[in-house]
């Protein structure tokens, strides 16, 4: 099991994520998250990595929150 932090937000249920300990980019999508949750910017995940079926790439697999960042207004479309 690996630990990282959200890092990248995507449109349609895709994120992308620093492994704490190579500091690599791992692409995760809605898919494997725990309970299907949406992700937000900081959010401290742990992960298993795999190979996704569709790409043959590594993707992060069995996603689970272990610390939910606060929400930014922006992140939330609102406006200032």
């Amino acid at each position: 099991m690996f630990t990282g932090t959200i890092t990248s937000v995507g449109a349609h249920g895709f994120w992308f994520l620093a492994d704490d300990e190579s500091r690599d980019s791992v692409f995760v999508h809605i898919s494997q998250v725990e309970n299907h949750k949406w992700l937000h910017l900081g959010d401290r995940v742990s992960f298993e990595l795999g190979t996704n079926p569709k790409s043959g790439r590594p993707w992060a697999t069995n996603v689970k929150i272990v610390w939910a960042a606060p929400i930014s207004k922006p992140e939330l479309g609102e406006q200032s």
